[in-house]
């Protein structure tokens, strides 16, 4: 809870024992950089706070009741296409967000889109993701190296910025 607006709030907590290879520390740091480099949005969780002690890594986000779009689904066993569009939106919102910033996603699925609150027409927010990417721009604030990405990841992927326009490539 925040002490000062008494909101409630998230932690995520990771324990170091499973961050055994560079890669998982980095994973995590990509992370929380990004939380970091975003706006705010209401459809996007926020970070409030990272820290950690001896054995735990705790990331301090935003509270996200309303538990997971595939939850949802399941319970209600299919979607209306009206609720179906509000998610798409939200979706997509968050991409072009995220694209703004010279940011990919690349864990876009129902189990990372959290409700608000339990109500029907709660609104929708993306968790962050530990496979996000910068694309490689001249104004990158957090570059990472390219051994670090898997060839498949990146054959294909120009390093231009998303101009909006939809491409066709051959992974």
């Amino acid at each position: 809870m925040d002490r000062d607006t008494k909101e409630l709030l998230a932690c995520k907590s990771i324990s170091k024992r499973k961050l055994r290879t560079t890669i998982d520390v980095e994973d995590v740091r990509r992370e929380v950089a990004i939380m970091r480099h975003l706006p705010k949005s209401p459809s996007v969780m926020s970070l409030r706070e990272a820290c950690g002690d001896e054995g735990t890594v705790h990331l301090v986000m935003e509270l996200c009741e309303g538990g997971e779009l595939l939850d949802r689904i399941v319970a209600q066993g299919h979607y209306t296409e009206c609720a179906a569009t509000n998610v798409t939106r939200t979706i997509v919102v968050v991409v072009q967000l995220y694209h703004r910033h010279d940011i990919i996603h690349r864990d876009l699925k129902p189990e990372n889109i959290l409700f608000t609150n339990k109500k029907e027409n709660s609104p929708l927010m993306v968790s962050p993701s530990s496979s996000s990417l910068v694309s490689h721009t001249s104004r990158d604030p957090f570059p990472i190296s390219d051994d670090f990405l898997r060839t498949s990841v990146i054959s294909g992927f120009s390093g231009r910025k998303f101009d909006g326009r939809a491409q066709s490539s051959k992974m």
